[in-house]
């Protein structure tokens, strides 16, 4: 029955700001994030909303059909952008 503050130890692990370098492989197209979480596929007329958690960060695009397009963060993939359409449609978790 003691209170939280009684107990607390600060962690260990150090703690950074700033997110490790990201890397992609040779085949993916790298694009940034804007401010606002745009995604500029080809171009300002061919952009998709991606969303601003990812603003000033780069994903990788890569082709996995004729105008069907994977998204990933990192080692995460986020969806799949059509190119006509330029809509994101997101995996199912």
């Amino acid at each position: 029955m003691k209170r939280p503050a009684d107990i607390y130890l600060p962690s260990l692990r150090i703690y950074s700001e700033q997110i490790p370098d990201i890397t992609y492989p040779k085949h993916d197209i790298i694009k940034g994030v804007s401010n606002c979480g745009r995604v500029h596929l080809f171009g300002r007329k061919h952009n998709f909303q991606l969303g601003s958690a990812l603003a000033g960060q780069n994903v990788g695009l890569r082709e996995i059909s004729p105008g069907r397009w994977l998204v990933t963060f990192m080692n995460l993939d986020l969806g799949y952008v059509d190119e006509k359409t330029c809509q994101l449609q997101p995996i199912d978790p």
